[in-house]
């Protein structure tokens, strides 16, 4: 369920021009035994074609994003262990302020209608707050969230979905059209931060420990030319210190 509102939020954010969308699974610590006693199986198998996002690759992945939007279901009203795990080793980067600036946002689901959605979704928000980044909702513009009409996951915090306790309840239209929404304002806010950043003459400050690509590269390309500029810069400072010997 949880993949099928990924995909639903990676839709929404594709329609935005210029932006890129990678997705990734967090690293699973549960082994193949437990997986297949949870029922979770096929879910996992579902998932098989998703990259794993693994300690190596965060440095250079995380980095390079203008936004991030963590998705978990809920395990007794906060995110996964395997999602806590994945924050708890963010350390490094946090030393770094890597993703200050950043835009981030989350998503979520649980079994039933009061299952602890909300709290799940804060949980991933707290962290991301913690991180420096610019934190993202779901805005009551998605009008789809506001319906009474049938039983639906979303709220202003993010978009999320009801599995039914066994898992039977399929992820809904109105579900999915919260999360195409979400993907899509999420990007654009992106764009937006993007944007003022470059009409101010400076970069976002999650790029200062890095260069980060939005997910379009056009930022790669200003970035070195600025470099350019400043190694120009450099070299006639030291022209004018060599003629001062002289």
């Amino acid at each position: 369920h949880t993949y099928q509102l990924a995909q639903a939020i990676r839709s929404g954010a594709e329609k935005v021009e210029g932006v890129e969308v990678v997705m990734y699974q967090v690293p699973e610590i549960l082994p193949d035994e437990i997986i297949e006693k949870m029922g979770a199986k096929k879910a996992k198998e579902a998932m098989q074609d998703v990259p794993i996002i693994t300690h190596e690759m965060q440095s250079d992945i995380l980095k390079s994003a203008d936004a991030i939007i963590f998705g978990s279901p809920t395990r007794f009203g906060t995110m996964t262990s395997q999602m806590k795990k994945f924050f708890d080793g963010l350390g490094g980067l946090w030393y770094e302020n890597a993703f200050v600036g950043k835009v981030g946002a989350a998503f979520s689901g649980s079994g039933c209608q009061h299952g602890g959605q909300e709290m799940t979704l804060f949980s991933m928000i707290t962290s991301m707050f913690h991180l420096g980044m610019v934190v993202v909702g779901l805005p009551y513009t998605c009008t789809d969230q506001k319906t009474s009409e049938e039983v639906s996951g979303g709220s202003p915090y993010g978009a999320t979905h009801i599995a039914a306790t066994d898992g039977s309840r399929a992820v809904s239209d109105n579900e999915k059209a919260c999360a195409r929404f979400q993907g899509k304002h999420v990007a654009e806010m992106a764009l937006r931060l993007k944007a003022g950043a470059a009409a101010m003459g400076e970069a976002p400050e999650a790029t200062e420990s890095a260069p980060a690509k939005k997910k379009a590269s056009k930022k790669g390309e200003k970035k070195a030319d600025k470099k350019a500029t400043k190694k120009g810069k450099g070299e006639k400072k030291d022209k004018k210190k060599k003629k001062g010997k002289k």
